[in-house]
């Protein structure tokens, strides 16, 4: 598909805004960016002007034809996010497990963070952790903190290693695990959760529109639009959170595999993993991307 200007490719980050665009579920936004107008850029050879994202609480919600279903589009977002958050990022300040290791109160992804400290003796020590990543005010937009407790990366390390270790030496446990698996999600009934997560869903829309209407008016009037952003904010984060988990729910159900069959191939990627992990001449960065293969996620307890 050609490009709008001609080009000889289209360029990653075009192709992410193209796919983050909620106009193909038939939901266009008004002031999704802004002009901004900087002269220190001319020093740098940029023009002055240039285009920047506005606060997603700040825009006003339109009505447009969809291209794509709303459970696509929303599919397509825990895609782009899931892909960001196990593969970005600066590979000489990566460990481990980044972009696995899950918060056990919000399931966001856990940060990484380094301690140094001193020791009695006057030597210098270095201490890994993880953390979630909105375990203060000032890194979430609505202000809201979860859980302030750090975990201890090595040990964390060890445990999965183990763990993949031992699938790779007991294939049963992997048969027993992919077969408990199959039952719960036969028995698994998700049609009254979807259905009220889409009242809620509905609900909060209709408080945002009328938010935003309110927000419009008292503009006009000259009072500030503080309290009403804040407003957006929570009931924002409120629809993300049914969002994700409605479209966790209306995932295409997985084919049934054949247990045996199936744990034997996990058995000799967990063999490949666990010889990668010992293997000297591979970087941090290298052996996570290993480990991204064959684990999804890792639910921390």
């Amino acid at each position: 598909m050609p490009t709008p200007r001609k080009a000889a490719c289209w360029i990653p980050t075009t192709i992410r805004l193209v796919l983050e665009n909620p106009v193909h579920k038939g939901r266009p936004v008004f002031g999704r960016q802004e002009s901004r107008s900087d002269e220190t850029r001319i020093a740098k050879g940029k023009g002055v002007r240039f285009i920047r994202n506005t606060d997603p609480f700040t825009w006003v919600s339109l009505q447009a034809p969809a291209l794509v279903s709303e459970e696509l589009w929303e599919q397509c977002q825990h895609t782009l996010q899931d892909g960001r958050a196990r593969r970005a990022g600066n590979p000489a300040r990566m460990h481990l497990l980044s972009g696995l290791l899950r918060c056990p109160t919000c399931q966001r992804t856990l940060s990484g963070y380094w301690k140094h400290y001193s020791l009695k003796d006057g030597s210098e020590a270095t201490e890994h952790y993880c953390q979630c990543r909105i375990s203060r005010p000032s890194q979430s937009s609505a202000r809201s903190v979860c859980g302030r407790r750090l975990y201890v990366a090595h040990i964390t390390e060890q445990l999965v290693q183990e763990a993949i270790q031992a699938v790779a030496a007991r294939p049963e446990l992997v048969r027993q695990a992919i077969r408990a698996s199959q039952e719960n999600t036969a028995a698994q009934d998700s049609t009254d959760e979807v259905s009220e997560l889409d009242r809620s869903i509905r609900e909060i829309k209709a408080k945002e529109n009328a938010t935003i209407k309110a927000q419009i008016e008292g503009i006009m009037a000259g009072t500030s639009p503080g309290l009403y952003n804040a407003v957006l904010r929570e009931l924002a984060e409120q629809k993300e959170k049914f969002q994700v988990r409605r479209a966790k729910l209306r995932r295409p159900a997985q084919k049934r595999v054949d247990p045996v069959s199936t744990a034997a191939t996990l058995q000799q990627a967990a063999a490949d993993v666990h010889e990668a992990l010992t293997a000297e001449e591979l970087t941090i960065a290298e052996k996570r991307a290993v480990i991204s293969s064959i684990v999804d996620c890792i639910p921390i307890r």
